[in-house]
């Protein structure tokens, strides 16, 4: 019998139909009886749809470049002064510009 353990270690192989069919069987079975993971399992299903109907974009360069930059900037500042500096000036300015708001 297959539990939920089991569905869950063979659920990418079964969006990827990467299963045989008597493991297919077992998955069947189981949806059939365990509301738990048959909501699991359209919820993963509706959620590789959407995805996939989203598609990719491309950022507008000046974007990107902004973009790019400011992390970049971020990086050499954590590096320049440490992860715990960098994290509490970074938790400031966040304060700050929401005081701002």
């Amino acid at each position: 019998m297959f539990s939920c353990r089991d569905l869950l270690s063979e659920l990418s192989n079964l969006v990827d139909g990467e299963i045989t069919s008597d493991v297919r069987t077992e998955i069947e079975h189981h949806l059939g009886e365990c509301q738990t993971c048959r909501i699991l399992f359209d919820t993963m299903k509706k959620t590789l749809v959407v995805v996939t109907e989203a598609g990719s974009f491309e950022l507008p360069e000046s974007l990107a470049g902004r973009l790019r930059n400011r992390v970049m900037d971020e990086i050499r500042r954590a590096s320049d002064s440490g992860p715990r500096s960098s994290i509490t000036s970074a938790s400031a300015r966040r304060a700050g510009s929401s005081s701002t708001r």
